[in-house]
């Protein structure tokens, strides 16, 4: 949720008889449960599990300068700044984070100072951006002597004709770098049997991308020689150097995992992150196209959203169920207004949400390990080994498809060009499959017994058939 929170008379409603609460409250991190004075609506507020409760005057505000108490009512156990209203919790931000964290210089040298954090060994920026030149300038570093060809096909060629050009430049920097390796100072010589080496390079490296994405070195190379930069044929050989990559069985995730899932997202999550669960579940978007949701590409009366072009280059208006709907309610009521963008989720920073931000929260509530910023320190008791958003995908294909909806319907929903990437993450069921089979064999059966058995003719009766058509 964001930072505070204001409901007005009878719009907050009790957390146990669900009856509005009278009078106006706001809510806060760690303060957001409301109970009305009923005896039975207070007994409970006192034994809340996972909660505390915090009587009248019990605890001092800790807002700067303030003298107060903090409101009575149910605390997270977490909670260890109580403040009596929403404008100290904000004023007490800005101090909390002066003092645990100190000013250190980006990483990437652009000279601005960003707030670092608890690890003493990791680097801080101080934005995406500047993570993003970072790693671009690392991902050059491996060229080497072949930077200023490789720079001129990235900027002339690849960036205008890649939709996503950083990872080509991966793929291109792996090949620069087995070059120079090999003291290899003239990329125009390169035969296929350096490609043969090159792979075997990478193999024995680690590098997975090396084996399947041969064909962009493949592209370069077509490159060169239509900028007269090579006279040699194309050393990459398409039959002999190009792997096909496995092929992905359906993952959709079984029932008892689903409602594991939502049971620890309720317990520990929040209605932002099941809101992106349950589109995940029901829309079946990619992670990166949940991110990137607009307010105005929500139609919630018709239950559908517009989603934007992504992987394939192309725009497509999909679908969703109740469950979607319902957190969609809850979570306008909690998202801020002044926010200064328009997509539809957004992080306790009022920053919009990323692909990176939302695998890291899912991966914080959903796994053992919980947070990635205490390295593969087990901080939950229960969850996931693994967290796979996109698993969710695979989950409402199959769904659909055992439903008995027709390829047409999930291609359309899921934005697949073909069915053949489709059919990757439908399992069907086998019951459903045994249905379909009995079903058909019987039909085929009763028509079987439909038809009269005709007599052959012979050929004297076939030529006086022939013969009165005339």
């Amino acid at each position: 949720m964001k930072t505070t929170v204001k409901y007005a008379a009878g719009e907050a409603r009790c957390a146990h008889c669900n009856n509005p609460i009278p009078v106006a409250v706001e809510a806060w991190s760690g303060h957001r449960l409301f109970f009305c004075d009923r005896e039975g609506c207070q007994d409970a507020a006192k034994n809340q599990p996972n909660r505390r409760y915090i009587g009248e005057n019990e605890k001092p505000c800790c807002g700067p300068g303030c003298g107060n108490c903090a409101p009575a009512g149910s605390y997270d156990l977490r909670h260890i700044h109580f403040v009596c209203s929403g404008k100290c919790w904000r004023r007490l931000q800005p101090v909390k984070l002066r003092a645990a964290n100190p000013l250190v210089a980006c990483a990437c040298g652009c000279g601005r100072e960003v707030r670092s954090g608890k690890a003493k060994d990791r680097r801080y920026f101080y934005s995406r951006e500047c993570v993003a030149r970072s790693i671009s300038a690392q991902t050059w570093t491996r060229f080497g002597q072949h930077e200023p060809t490789f720079k001129e096909y990235f900027e002339r060629y690849a960036q205008r004709h890649y939709r996503d050009a950083g990872k080509i430049l991966t793929v291109l920097s792996r090949f620069a770098q087995f070059a120079n390796e090999r003291n290899i100072t003239d990329l125009s010589r390169v035969t296929s049997k350096v490609i043969t080496d090159y792979l075997n390079w990478g193999a024995h490296a680690g590098f997975k991308k090396v084996a399947t994405s041969v064909s962009h070195i493949s592209v370069f190379y077509e490159w060169m020689r239509a900028e007269g930069r090579s006279t040699l044929t194309n050393p990459v050989v398409s039959f002999i150097h190009r792997t096909k990559p496995n092929r992905c069985e359906p993952r959709p995730l079984e029932e008892d995992e689903i409602e594991f899932a939502l049971a620890i997202l309720e317990k520990r999550g929040n209605n932002r992150m099941l809101l992106a669960f349950w589109i995940g579940l029901e829309a079946g978007l990619r992670i990166k196209e949940i991110s990137r949701i607009r307010l105005q590409d929500v139609d919630a009366r018709k239950q559908r959203i517009f989603v934007l072009p992504s992987k394939n280059g192309r725009s497509r208006t999909v679908f969703f169920g109740d469950m979607t709907r319902k957190y969609l309610d809850l979570w306008l009521k909690e998202r801020d207004p002044d926010c200064g963008h328009d997509r539809l989720l957004h992080g306790k920073l009022r920053r919009p949400a990323t692909p990176q931000s939302l695998r890291q929260e899912f991966n914080k509530i959903l796994t053992k390990r919980g947070s990635t910023q205490y390295g593969s320190t087990r901080t939950n008791p229960d969850g996931f080994d693994r967290w796979s958003t996109h698993r969710l995908r695979h989950s409402m294909t199959s769904r659909l498809i055992n439903g008995g909806a027709t390829y047409a319907t999930i291609q359309a929903q899921g934005g697949w060009s073909s069915e053949k990437p489709m059919l990757a993450y439908a399992r069907i069921d086998p019951e459903v499959v045994e249905r379909g089979y009995r079903a058909a064999m019987k039909r085929a059966k009763e028509l079987a017994k439909e038809k009269k058995p005709r007599r052959p003719l012979s050929l004297s009766e076939y030529a006086k058939q022939r013969k009165s058509k005339r």
